[in-house]
């Protein structure tokens, strides 16, 4: 399981949108299934919370709850009943997503680099098959716009109501936005930014050994999968995306060492060129 994890996550598609509308995703199911089976199997004392874990989730829960209540009353709203149980169980899930996710990793294993491979190989999967494609319908092209709208059609969450994000067959057909499967561009920022970007920079950073042996190009493969991560941001045209690819580069020239730094710099200065000259000439880009 500890290989597959980051390629199960990256398919967040909701298929009932009643009250436990992050229960019928596929990670969800997967890994409650998963965490389940071990369950019973006898392995349940591994995932048991603990009492300071326990305590941590109810301080959340309360402080929550009370800001979802002061929320209510100060829109002033009477018929809100509805949606105030409906933020009060989504703030549960939110909790047990939290511990389903720590137990998911606990049961897999604690094998750092079978997960980091895995982190890796689903990124790669996920730019070739879904993002480059996307890429493609992105800057006007249309040879893509029929795989692209298909892969929507089965794994592209979308949200309720918004329905003019999606008319043109998927979320990058309407908005020019690259999404992967997310609802919207900004959600795929945070996907990349905070999942894949830390492995990334952790590994041109420490020199992880990726392949099969240290080397040239080994060191190659870390520097262009985080140049990759760093375009997608970039691609997905959102502020979060474009701070992160900001706050990562300067952590990477601050913390580098030796040639990291120098390497750092270059990339930031060409980006920085190169996006300026799109921007100028290209301004669909």
């Amino acid at each position: 399981m500890a290989f597959w994890l980051f390629f199960i996550i990256l398919f967040p598609k909701t298929h009932s949108y009643w009250w436990l509308d992050v229960f019928t995703q596929l990670p969800m199911v997967v890994f409650g299934s998963y965490v389940f089976i071990q369950a019973i199997e006898g392995r349940w004392r591994e995932i048991a919370p603990s009492n300071r874990a326990l305590m941590i989730g109810v301080a959340a829960f309360i402080v929550q709850a009370v800001r979802v209540l002061i929320s209510y009353n100060e829109v002033g709203i009477d018929t809100t009943t509805a949606g105030m149980i409906h933020g009060l169980i989504g703030l549960v899930e939110l909790l047990i997503v939290v511990w389903l996710a720590w137990a998911t990793v606990q049961l897999s294993g604690k094998s750092f680099m079978t997960i980091v491979r895995g982190a890796y190989a689903a990124f790669w999967t996920y730019f070739i098959m879904v993002l480059v494609p996307q890429f493609w319908v992105m800057i006007g092209r249309t040879e893509t716009v029929g795989y692209v709208n298909g892969l929507a059609q089965l794994f592209e969450r979308h949200w309720i109501g918004r329905d003019d994000f999606y008319q043109a067959g998927s979320y990058v057909t309407t908005q020019m936005r690259l999404n992967g499967f997310e609802p919207e561009a900004p959600f795929l920022a945070i996907l990349i930014g905070v999942v894949f970007l830390p492995i990334f920079m952790m590994g041109v950073r420490q020199s992880l050994i990726i392949r099969r042996r240290p080397g040239v190009v080994n060191t190659l493969f870390l520097w262009v999968t985080l140049i990759a991560a760093w375009l997608v941001l970039l691609a997905a045209k959102t502020t979060t995306g474009m701070l992160l690819v900001f706050v990562s580069v300067l952590l990477m020239l601050v913390t580098g060492v030796g040639m990291q730094r120098v390497t750092s710099l270059i990339i930031a200065v060409s980006g920085a060129g190169i996006g300026y000259g799109l921007y100028q000439y290209s301004p669909g880009v």
